[in-house]
């Protein structure tokens, strides 16, 4: 969806919520370069007052890269807090992702075809209950 269509929505949605006090948290994209660019867009049709809290997903296998892209977007949105709505210690250019054995558990992101934890009628799949014990 288009930055202008998303804002469209957002502004027949969203935007009554907020005026009724309602904290709202941003559209979020993927870690690709073009998520920062079509929330860039999106500001600029909400005036850049549209919501309190920027979600950001980011997937990658360098600690360094994940600090690095949550700075920028911090550096873009000063005045927002950050939540890191979806994560995954994962490679998606065929390589594998390095293991930490100290690392018992973390949640990554819950669908897809990824980490399958949820079905897409959102009950649990088989590693879901594996993930979440029971």
């Amino acid at each position: 969806m288009s930055p202008d269509e998303a804002f469209a929505i957002w502004a027949e949605a969203m935007a009554p919520l907020r005026n009724a006090g309602k904290k709202l948290v941003c559209p979020v994209t993927s870690s690709a370069s073009s998520g920062t660019t079509w929330e860039q867009q999106f500001f600029q049709f909400c005036g850049g007052i549209c919501c309190d809290v920027m979600p950001l997903h980011w997937f990658g296998t360098e600690i360094e890269e994940f600090m690095q892209y949550v700075e920028i977007w911090h550096a873009m949105y000063p005045t927002l807090p950050i939540w890191i709505t979806e994560f995954g210690y994962q490679d998606f250019n065929g390589g594998s992702a390095p293991t930490l054995s100290y690392i018992d558990i973390y949640f990554p992101a819950i669908e897809g075809d990824i980490f399958p934890l949820l079905n897409s009628d959102h009950s649990l799949t088989a590693l879901g209950h594996i993930a979440f014990g029971f």
